[in-house]
């Protein structure tokens, strides 16, 4: 198993444990990881599943339905509290992945499951003449500036630079044997001045 999806399986099962925590049941994994050979075996699959990326599990919740699961999930990633990514609604079970952006299926018999696949909505980029003599005032919004901490800052500076050195050393060896030699002769170079 590469390191990346091993570090994505690591960072999926944190947000399983999170989820059983703030639901206080039990949380049984139907299908977790699956090799790209496997994941081909089984009917409907996508090629470009999140299971064969580590970042996807089919889960049962004990004492919930599958659309109790899909709701709640829904909601914590509202309100932040999960990291954003896909859900499925499937009848025995729900799928929950951490691909990063908001997705929403449904492949249940219960069809008054309602959601959305965008977290926003948007307004068109150019207005109808019409529409623009209608606009006749201007509102000044209030913009609440955020603290933003330097260690904050360093930190996903450091969680970019890590996933760059995890994607260089399983997919450009080459690339990392000579940043690594290079860092090497910075080093060299700085110990030169004392």
């Amino acid at each position: 198993m590469p390191l990346t999806v091993e570090l994505n399986v690591q960072r999926l099962a944190e947000e399983l444990q999170y989820i059983r925590n703030y639901i206080q049941r039990p949380i049984t994994i139907n299908s977790g990881y699956r090799c790209e050979s496997y994941n081909n075996t089984i009917p409907g699959s996508s090629s470009r599943s999140q299971h064969v990326l580590g970042k996807a599990a089919d889960i049962v919740v004990s004492g919930m339905n599958s659309t109790q699961v899909f709701e709640q999930l829904d909601e914590l990633q509202h309100k932040g509290k999960i990291h954003t990514g896909g859900m499925g609604l499937y009848d025995t079970f729900v799928h929950y992945d951490i691909r990063g952006y908001r997705k929403r299926w449904n492949y249940s018999s219960n069809s008054n499951v309602s959601y959305s696949n965008s977290t926003f909505t948007e307004s068109p980029l150019v207005l109808e003449k019409e529409q623009k003599e209608k606009i006749t005032e201007t509102k000044s919004i209030q913009v609440k500036k955020v603290p933003i901490r330097l260690s904050s800052v360093l930190s996903g500076v450091g969680i970019l630079f890590s996933t760059y050195i995890v994607y260089v050393y399983n997919y450009k060896r080459g690339l990392f044997d000579e940043l690594i030699q290079r860092f090497l002769t910075l080093l060299d170079w700085i110990q030169s001045f004392y």
